[in-house]
């Protein structure tokens, strides 16, 4: 064998076929000499076979894209484990099979062909005749070259840097020749599993001024912006990334240009995916994937020319429209505009001078230029050179110059024409000047008018409503104050008698309260069995309580009815004591007693044998929960023939468990068995003889065998407990899986120890435990975190008083119903839900998220209400120690250093490496008394497994204990969320980990700084706190003045207003006609009679204040009052002639006599007649309330309390005469509160 296949043989590697993720160290090398013959054994390198460049960086072989079967050679990064392939030889002809391999052919060319000798890509350069030996090799960069032997040295004849695809390397060159026509540009896949050439393409243009373009079929899509010498003016923040990466770029201004860039790893790299987003990228060794800090275009302004001609495009997530013309033109098409389609741009309102017919009129002022901040320029700009004082007049003196800007880096530059592709930015941009005809800046003064007077009123109409709200706001004050008043004097003067139990309920409050626990278990846990249907207060359920008769009095004494749900409520406790009945219920079994077991088994209801387990329970049977809605029992998942004990939804089609025994010990047949032991422990055994054991309750507590029952409750709870004493020994819901359940509990007991967390399973058909946890932690203040491995993953956060810190979205008090319990005797967390239809299960999901699903029974699958972590900023302490991520506002980089501290590693922190987090800055003094703190708002607080808690002081004092400790660096509220307010203090005093920023909800988070940086953070919000300032001064300004103004009218206004009474008769302002008694129920009265009648509202008159404004009594006068009514309806003329007619035993002449008697039914009509009256006793304490109401007229109720006199008649007081209308005699209610005159209905 001759000495190059020698050679080959030493070089090549034959161990990797095609896969691109191992790894080998193999120098390459193809070496042909012209003198030995060309053989497949010596030069041929094959589909098996790969080389690594020197450092292991990149490999070069065959490989097949995602999805695809195609073999194609080229080189891909080595090490990392996501396919990422940067160059691809045979691109448009890929193998169909693994026969490819890859040579040199006889005329020195670096070829791809197939088995059958079919080439499917060529070098196809021109070798010189000088070269005698040809190889190739890969270098360190990712650049293969080609190389020829001469008598003077090696030549590169050809390299895959000098032909870029979709990836940009460190050391590559994008470059443009005008000259020659060569351009070396970025080429897109067609597809992400198709590497052949897609439609957009990425390069240089050098001319006016070189810029990085993006075209899609050689139509401009995005541009950078000219080059400055520097950074590219056109991409925001572009400055602050260019030093470290080094990029240069050299333009002859001739046009020709190149650029390349070096990086500080040779991972990182551009992007140009096939949808034409250019990306910038590096590798993320702690999360393993790819990083992307830059992608232009992102925005639809980026897209190029959005906006059309002169005008501006400004993307604000949820704006529309993004565009707007510029100051002085309008757009072309206002329908077209309007529709969304911008394509057209805008034209200007007023020409220019020199475009005006008559600018030889030296009256006529020249043009102007308006300014415009932090933009992107327009394309094609001209290179003027004029310095930056006469870069101005340079553009006045062209006519044809619409536009100006200067950059230190480039000079003067000018447009002509169209004004295409402008960008506003929002944080660094250019400053630009556009030209504009003079009759556009008299506008401008005339609108600078408008506007500041527009502000003015406004601010005066402000203060006006201010000055209003505080009125109103002394007037609620007083209101309130008056009502409080007259409730007292109504209670003092109400009655003390007891009487029916249905006017003393009007005092004892109405209906009893009840926990929700309660609710829960006598409505199954609100079972959509137990749903009666829906009204304006939500849905209306049938529970198991108890309802009996309470009856009061002697035989002649009406009896009374009272419903009592379980217990009886303080109210009827009351009555009972103040009452002399005997006939009072049977009591039922005290709860305070070990009769039964946990509440889940109340539950459950009555006993069901189906939920039951009593002796053993055999593969192939299932118990189901009372409700039908959990069965318990053996199953598989899909195709696997193992087979465990679990408990899932049984009313679901999709398979869902939702608890599982033996998890990790599956049964490998059907023969298994689960039964009690002799101990008392309910046991899984892998066959009926008992002598293999796979998983037991392991209750240490030994008890005989028939005495233990197994209960399956409807929440999901399997419950073992003796039925006997009631004792629970066990349950599922102290032992659960990998799902949280309703009514489920998660934390730890302090005295036994005993912790409840969630454990994921291993793989989506593996339940046994994995990775990851969900766990109370111990340390510190509690709080949720879920572990992958030992490892914190996710941080639910601390309770703020509602709900997790880390889930903002948690949704507090309606379906679901959140509780924390933090005590001497256990930290822990559960939740409910309050629509029984709702079924909802909280998972940790195995690959490392967790989830609360929902079932939509209309679909019949699982909704997604929500998951974790679901972006960078959820990944625990993913800014590292003292730093905080803000992924809501952020646009470049997501992680910010806290106030006083600074990047770890700055060139990581750069590279969006933040792992090494924050260091305190090193000037920062670390303890001196003018020490402050700077508050970040919206924050979720740093881990607490390490901070000190004490709750029972305020935030106040928590900040001045902290400046009194050196160590303490920041601090915040315990419980901010609380009905209390914000309550407790958590102070941290080393690094502070996983704290970040949310868009609309967090709490406020005080670090502890120095004078120097306290004042810098200060001077941040100068400007705008100026400006707050101005306003305010000129709102108290007008506030003084409109209240000056309020006053004097005021004062002008009693003054005028204190005439004399005007005599008026009652008589002639009762008077209304036949057809308004019809329509309308209570009379209306002119001012000034009103005014008469109060006395000009006199003080003296006030009774009171009500929900529609004060209430006054006024001057009465007796007469007799009547309504003149159709003499057919034959209807009551008044409430006193109603109560005459009933103490008289006529009652009956109230109805009328056109009614048929077969139409109605009397009893009925004399119930309302007695309710109504009920409703009117003159006597308030006498009256019922509506809910008794509710009940009389609702039931079969005809002993009815008997009806006192009425208290809306001129009658008598108590012991007078009766009668409606009795002249002489006071119509003020027996209370002296309210004044009575009857009007008729």
């Amino acid at each position: 064998m001759s000495s190059c296949c020698l050679l080959l043989r030493d070089l090549v590697s034959k161990r990797l076929p095609s896969s691109i993720s191992s790894l080998q160290n193999v120098k390459l090398s193809l070496i042909v000499t012209p003198c030995m013959p060309l053989s497949h054994t010596c030069s041929e390198f094959r589909d098996s076979e790969t080389v690594v460049s020197n450092h292991s960086t990149f490999r070069f072989g065959f490989f097949s894209p995602v999805n695809s079967t195609g073999r194609y050679a080229g080189i891909w990064f080595n090490n990392i484990p996501v396919q990422t392939v940067v160059w691809v030889a045979n691109s448009n002809s890929p193998i169909n099979d693994s026969s490819g391999m890859v040579s040199i052919s006889k005329e020195g060319n670096l070829v791809v062909m197939d088995g059958r000798g079919q080439v499917h890509w060529s070098t196809n350069v021109l070798v010189p005749v000088a070269a005698n030996t040809f190889y190739a090799r890969l270098l360190n960069t990712g650049n293969l070259v080609l190389l020829g032997t001469t008598n003077t040295g090696d030549e590169i004849l050809w390299e895959s840097f000098e032909h870029p695809q979709n990836i940009y390397l460190p050391t590559m060159r994008l470059a443009t020749d005008t000259k020659t026509g060569r351009s070396l540009k970025l080429r897109s896949w067609k597809s992400p599993f198709d590497p052949s050439p897609g439609r957009y393409s990425a390069g240089l243009i050098p001319l006016p001024f070189p810029e990085l373009v993006v075209w899609k079929d050689d139509l401009l899509m995005w541009r950078s912006g000219p080059w400055n010498g520097q950074y590219f003016i056109g991409l925001p923040n572009m400055d602050y990334r260019i030093n470290l990466f080094e990029l240069t770029l050299s333009s002859d201004n001739r046009g020709s240009v190149s650029m390349s860039y070096a990086g500080n790893t040779l991972l990182y790299h551009f992007l140009l995916d096939s949808e034409g987003s250019v990306f910038q990228r590096d590798w993320n060794v702690a999360i393993q994937e790819w990083k992307t800090w830059l992608k232009v275009p992102s925005t639809k302004c980026d897209t190029y020319a959005t906006c059309g001609q002169f005008a501006s495009c400004r993307f604000n997530p949820g704006s529309t429209p993004p565009c707007m013309c510029i100051r002085g033109f309008k757009p072309q098409s206002y329908a077209e505009w309007n529709n969304g389609n911008w394509t057209q741009g805008c034209v200007r309102k007023a020409p220019l001078q020199c475009e005006s017919r008559d600018n030889n009129d030296g009256s006529r002022k020249s043009d102007g230029f308006v300014r415009v901040q932090k933009m992107k320029v327009p394309h094609n700009p001209q290179r003027s050179g004029a310095n930056e004082q006469d870069c101005p007049e340079s553009c006045l003196k062209n006519c044809s110059c619409t536009a100006y800007s200067f950059d230190r880096g480039i000079g003067c530059l000018l447009w002509s024409g169209n004004l295409m592709d402008m960008q506003e930015f929002s944080g660094t941009g250019v400053v630009f000047y556009i030209r504009l005809a003079d009759s556009e800046f008299k506008k401008r003064t005339n609108r600078s008018i408008v506007i500041t007077v527009t502000l003015l009123v406004g601010a005066f109409l402000f203060a006006g409503t201010v000055v209003l709200a505080l009125w109103k706001i002394a007037k609620h004050r007083e209101k309130n104050r008056n009502t409080r008043l007259l409730n007292e004097r109504m209670e003092a003067l109400s009655s003390n008698d007891v009487g029916a139990i249905l006017v003393n309920q009007y005092k004892l409050k109405e209906l009893p309260l009840f926990e929700f626990q309660v609710l829960a278990v006598a409505t199954n846990n609100f079972s959509i069995t137990n749903k009666l249907g829906q009204g304006g207060f939500g849905a209306v359920y049938k529970g198991r309580i108890q309802i009996f008769q309470l009856m009061h009095g002697n035989s002649g004494t009406p009896g009374k009815i009272l419903l009592l749900w379980i217990r009886p409520s303080v109210a009827t406790v009351i009555w009972m004591l103040s009452s002399e009945n005997s006939n009072l219920p049977e009591p039922k079994q005290p709860a305070f007693i070990p009769r039964r077991g946990t509440s889940e088994v109340e539950s459950s209801g009555q006993s069901d044998p189906r939920a039951s387990i009593n002796n053993s329970l055999r593969d192939g049977e299932v118990i189901l929960s009372a409700g039908k809605r959990f069965a318990f029992g053996f199953f598989s998942l899909g195709d696997s023939e193992l087979r465990y004990v679990g408990i899932w939804y049984a009313q679901i089609s999709q398979q869902t468990i939702v608890w599982v025994a033996n998890r990790d010990h599956p049964i490998n047949d059907t023969s298994g068995m689960v039964k009690f032991s002799n101990r008392g422990n309910l046991s899984v055994y892998a066959s009926d003889n008992e002598t293999e054991l796979i998983w037991s309750t392991n209750v240490s507590d030994s008890m005989l065998e028939p005495t233990l029952v197994a209960t399956l409750s409807d929440l999901g709870n399997l419950v073992l407990f003796d039925p006997v004493t009631g004792r629970s020994f066990w349950e599922s819901f102290d032992h659960p899986t990998d799902t949280f359940l309703p009514f489920m509990r998660l934390g730890f007991t302090r005295k036994d120890g005993l912790d409840r967390s969630l454990t994921s399973w291993k793989s989506h058909g593996d339940p046994g435990s994995g990775d990851l946890i969900l766990r109370m932690e111990r340390r510190g203040f509690p709080q949720l975190i879920l572990y992958k491995g030992v490892t914190p993953w996710w941080r639910m956060g601390s309770w703020t008083g509602h709900r997790w810190s880390g889930v903002p979205e948690m949704p507090i008090g309606y379906i679901f119903n959140n509780s924390f319990v933090n005590n001497e005797d256990e930290v822990s967390f559960t939740y409910g839900v309050t629509d029984a239809s709702v079924i909802t299960r909280t998972m940790v999901n195995e690959t490392g998220t967790m989830h609360r699903f929902t079932w939509i029974a209309r679909d019949k699958r699982w909704n997604d209400f929500w998951s974790v972590p679901k972006e960078q900023c959820d990944n625990y302490a993913h800014c590292g120690p003292n730093g905080y991520c803000d992924s809501p506002s952020s646009k470049t980089f997501e992680c910010t250093c806290l106030p006083g501290f600074e990047p770890k590693f700055p060139r990581h922190w750069f590279l969006r490496d933040s792992s090494g987090g924050c260091t305190k800055k090193k000037r920062a003094s670390i303890c001196s008394e003018k020490d402050g703190f700077v508050k970040l708002k919206r924050m979720k607080i740093p881990d607490t497994s390490d901070a000190s808690v004490d709750m029972n002081i305020t935030l106040k004092e928590c900040k001045q204990r902290c400046l009194k400790n050196c160590s303490c660096v920041a601090y915040a509220s315990a419980y901010h969320e609380s009905k209390r307010g914000a309550i407790g203090c958590l102070k941290w005093h080393g690094g502070m980990l996983d704290a970040r920023t949310y868009l609309n909800s967090g709490q406020d988070f005080y670090i502890r700084v120095d004078k120097e940086e306290l004042a810098r953070w200060n001077r941040n919000g100068l400007s705008g706190k100026r400006r707050v300032l101005l306003i305010l001064i000129s709102l108290i300004a007008a506030v003084m003045l409109l209240t000056v103004i309020f006053a004097e009218s005021n004062r002008h206004r009693s003054s005028s207003a204190n005439f004399a009474p005007v005599p008026f008769d009652f008589d002639e302002s009762f008077r209304f006609e036949q057809d308004k008694a019809r329509n309308r129920e209570l009379p209306l009265f002119d001012l000034n009679t009103i005014v008469a009648a109060t006395n000009n509202f006199s003080s003296q008159n006030k009774l009171g204040a009500g929900g529609f404004g004060p209430v006054y009594k006024v001057m009465k006068r007796q007469y007799p009052f009547f309504i003149n009514t159709p003499p057919r309806e034959n209807t009551i003329k008044f409430i006193g002639h109603i109560w005459d007619l009933w103490e008289n035993g006529e009652a009956t002449e109230i109805i009328d006599n056109l009614m048929d008697q077969e139409t109605y039914d009397e009893r009925e009509v004399m119930k309302c007649i007695q309710i109504g009256l009920l409703c009117v006793q003159e006597n308030a304490s006498d009256r019922v309330d509506m809910s008794s109401v509710v009940i009389m007229l609702g039931h079969n109720a005809t002993n009815l309390p008997n009806p006192k006199h009425p208290a809306f008649t001129s009658a008598r007081r108590r012991g007078g005469e009766n009668g409606a209308c009795l002249k002489g005699q006071t119509g003020i209610s027996v209370n002296d509160v309210t004044f009575s005159d009857i009007q008729g209905r």
